[in-house]
């Protein structure tokens, strides 16, 4: 949806998403959650809450983060990790095929460090097909898993850019420093085949409560 017609759908949806018109079977309000990565969803979020600063306004923010708590004696290139972080971890060469492709904005800055690894994929990504669609192979298992055209780029150093990965007390840090920062709510996907990260991540929630 266009953020210029997002307005009149907040207006309308998001009084049916509560509780007191009995509309839907639920228990507790839903927040409302406007992507604000760039300036005009900032302008957007700003129309319904915030009237001085972002930090007087109350807003409730929230961030969507992939990661993984290693094991004792696990390190980030083992196979578990890799299949948790690694969907995460693609998204940043995804990103730079399609700046390649189509001219599309990447939106996720690229550290120095793997610059490389990216350039390495988006070359790779330049005989992918369909010739006329090679985005669709770019983004096959965008999110859910890592496809066979991408496992050699997706390196220790790119998933430690791009995800919580770490023991259980730097990762701990790395959430107080984010609620310090005025965080509210984390978001963690759980992969396919890997629910019992829920576990894991459920035993850091709780240590936040």
């Amino acid at each position: 949806m266009k953020l210029g017609d997002i307005k009149a759908y907040i207006r309308v949806v998001y009084p049916m998403l509560n509780p007191e018109p009995g509309l839907i079977n639920i228990n507790y309000p839903i927040r409302l959650h406007i992507f604000a990565l760039r300036s005009k969803g900032r302008q957007m979020a700003a129309l319904n809450r915030m009237r001085k600063t972002w930090t007087d306004s109350g807003l409730y923010a929230s961030a969507w983060v992939w990661g993984c708590l290693l094991r004792d004696g696990e390190t980030p290139d083992s196979p578990r990790v890799r299949a948790e972080t690694g969907p995460r971890a693609a998204v940043l060469p995804h990103r730079a095929a399609d700046v390649d492709m189509g001219g599309w904005l990447n939106t996720s800055p690229v550290p120095d460090s793997v610059k490389d690894v990216l350039q390495g994929y988006v070359e790779a990504a330049r005989s992918f097909e369909p010739a006329d669609a090679r985005y669709l192979l770019n983004h096959t298992g965008h999110c859910v898993a890592i496809k066979p055209e991408e496992k050699r780029f997706i390196t220790v150093e790119l998933i430690r850019q791009t995800t919580f990965t770490g023991v259980e007390q730097d990762i701990k840090q790395q959430i107080e420093a984010m609620r310090d920062g005025g965080l509210s709510q984390l978001v963690i996907p759980i992969v396919p085949g890997h629910e019992a990260a829920i576990e894991d991540w459920g035993r850091i929630a709780r240590a936040f409560r």
